[in-house]
């Protein structure tokens, strides 16, 4: 490809070309710039976060034999949901998820979300990081006052601060594997009708750019992998339930 004189594309889809081992080339036709936009957003938000491979499958496009290895969100159609702040609504979902790594310290990631007046979902980490005491005072200052309750898994890592938050009072709402195995195919179907938003946080990107499915009976929910931390992208999978649900369903104290 010659680099003084680049052809501009009229139609057609856009190409990729592997350079070698440490560099992917991607051209895109002029009217897939809103594309190209958003792929070099999710460009800026994983760099060295992936290696070159996975990178390839996430980003670039590019398949090979491990290809069903792939989340069920490419990181470049996350990249696409980038919300506009000027249009955020009022979040009225608060989640909670939490995961171990390989050390036994237990990390917390907090999701808020709420119903835009265009028909979207807006999700946003609220609060996130390791040990569990801090989650508590967290939830204790903020609900019921700005959320009524917090959602959580029941059967996951999270299961554990239940006594904790049930004996500070905090109004909570226990999923049951029914509803965690709805949650991630929700946002996943929310993120494919373009009918989600996020505000472009890096630690959720990532979370979401782990993700990958786990089959339970006739669904899938979420699979947790050892050290990589997806408590954010659970959260946000169980905050979007709950603006889909309301308060219904599930065991709410």
């Amino acid at each position: 490809l010659p680099t003084a004189s680049p052809h501009i594309f009229s139609t057609g889809t856009n190409l990729v070309v592997g350079l070698g081992d440490e560099l992917i080339l991607k051209l895109f036709p002029p009217f897939f710039r809103g594309k190209f936009i958003s792929e070099r957003s999710s460009l800026a938000l994983l760099r060295g976060k992936l290696p070159l491979d996975e990178f390839a499958r996430e980003i670039m496009g590019r398949s090979g034999s491990d290809s069903l290895a792939r989340g069920p969100i490419p990181a470049a159609r996350w990249a696409e949901m980038l919300g506009d702040r000027a249009v955020w609504p009022t979040m009225t979902a608060l989640a909670l998820a939490a995961s171990w790594d390989d050390g036994g310290t237990q990390s917390v990631g907090l999701v808020a979300a709420g119903r835009g007046a265009d028909g979207r979902d807006y999700v946003e980490a609220v609060a996130m990081g390791p040990g569990t005491t801090w989650a508590i005072d967290w939830l204790a200052a903020r609900v019921p006052s700005q959320f009524a309750e917090v959602i959580l898994d029941g059967r996951g890592p999270a299961a554990e601060l239940i006594p904790d938050i049930e004996a500070a009072g905090i109004p909570m709402r226990i999923v049951t594997t029914t509803d965690a195995t709805r949650a991630g195919p929700l946002l996943v179907r929310r993120v494919k009708d373009d009918q989600l938003r996020h505000s472009g946080q890096p630690e959720l990107a990532e979370a979401v750019a782990r993700g990958r499915r786990r089959d339970v009976g006739d669904g899938w929910c979420w699979r947790r992998r050892g050290e990589e931390d997806i408590s954010l992208l659970e959260a946000a999978s169980l905050a979007v339930l709950q603006v889909a649900d309301g308060s219904a369903d599930g065991q709410v104290y």
